[in-house]
């Protein structure tokens, strides 16, 4: 009888803790913080994010702060204090993934990554409102921040170019020049389409293409 209560005894010891060995795990996964490392490349003009494999999370999101938005160069000051969307990860987000960032201005940012758990929308956090092919996602945890230093681009410039428009014909569309116009900073800028309205021997009267 004796040895039957201590089974007994042992077998309910056993089940508990396993349950709070089950309980802890599903906590810890859904609020386990994902692990990220960055590698500067480009000579230092831009970073690689590695973000290790995170529990239970089906997506990231990358936030930088330092520059205001992908317009970093061209805003004022004051943007710069705000935490700004770079892009998003939406596949296996239980799996190690890498993100890479180029063409930064010089300056200092800090960066971190975001773990997002798929959810109904109307348990959504609205300030943090992630939505990709019509599902919903929140945040769930974040990861460390990490700080890195962008030195300048050895970049050649527009006045560095040299452009040849003598084919270029009145109803054409001419590039020349670039900026950001596409809200990512991953890819640099982009050429600006002008409109050739008219045309001399020495002179052309163009207009951008999207003012």
């Amino acid at each position: 009888m004796g040895n039957a209560k201590k089974l007994l005894a042992g077998l309910l010891t056993l089940v508990m803790f396993l349950c709070l060995f089950n309980g802890t795990e599903v906590k810890a996964a859904r609020k386990g913080n994902p692990q990220i490392s960055i590698k500067y490349i480009n000579d230092k003009t831009g970073v690689k994010i590695t973000i290790g494999k995170t529990a239970d999370v089906d997506a990231y999101c990358i936030y930088i702060k330092g520059c205001g938005d992908s317009y970093a160069k061209y805003w004022p000051d004051y943007y710069k204090d705000e935490w700004r969307e770079v892009d998003n990860i939406w596949k296996n987000g239980d799996e190690k993934r890498t993100y890479t960032i180029k063409g930064l201005p010089k300056g200092t940012y800090k960066i971190k990554v975001a773990a997002l758990k798929e959810d109904k929308w109307y348990n959504v956090d609205w300030s943090n409102l992630h939505i990709n092919d019509e599902k919903f996602y929140k945040e769930v945890s974040e990861s460390k921040i990490k700080t890195i230093k962008i030195k300048a681009a050895n970049t050649v410039t527009t006045k560095d170019k040299k452009y040849n428009f003598s084919k270029a014909k009145v109803g054409e569309t001419i590039t020349f020049g670039s900026y950001e116009q596409d809200g990512l900073m991953t890819n640099g800028k982009e050429d600006i389409e002008w409109i050739v309205l008219s045309k001399s021997q020495t002179q052309m009267l163009v207009l951008s293409k999207y003012a």
